[in-house]
């Protein structure tokens, strides 16, 4: 599996509250751009408070698309054995209740 979702599916995930990653070897990202994708769109993980990433060791970013990601009540990420991720995103971010990360 290279990625987890589209960013169409990823639009209609507001309501998860945690994600838990593990043992995808040929993941390459989470959320993948979709063809003829606009640079300025948004998804909005209303409710997501926690991303758990690990032994991911192909994954490059949690998405590889432009767009404006937003975690309005994340609080904890961490990312283990990601060892080709170079940035967690390509576009815009934001995490303003973010209290724990960490990587390895």
């Amino acid at each position: 599996m290279m990625n987890l979702f589209s960013s169409s599916v990823a639009e209609n995930l507001g309501n998860l509250e945690s994600t838990v990653i593990h043992e995808c070897r040929e993941m390459r990202c989470i959320v993948a751009a979709e063809e003829g994708e606009e640079e300025n769109g948004e998804i909005v993980f209303k409710h997501l408070k926690e991303i758990i990433l690990y032994g991911l060791p192909r994954l490059a970013s949690f998405d590889n698309g432009k767009c404006t990601i937003k975690f309005p009540s994340l609080e904890v990420l961490y990312i283990y054995g990601s060892y080709e991720m170079e940035t967690f995103s390509h576009g815009i971010l934001s995490f303003p209740k973010l209290k724990s990360h960490g990587d390895r």
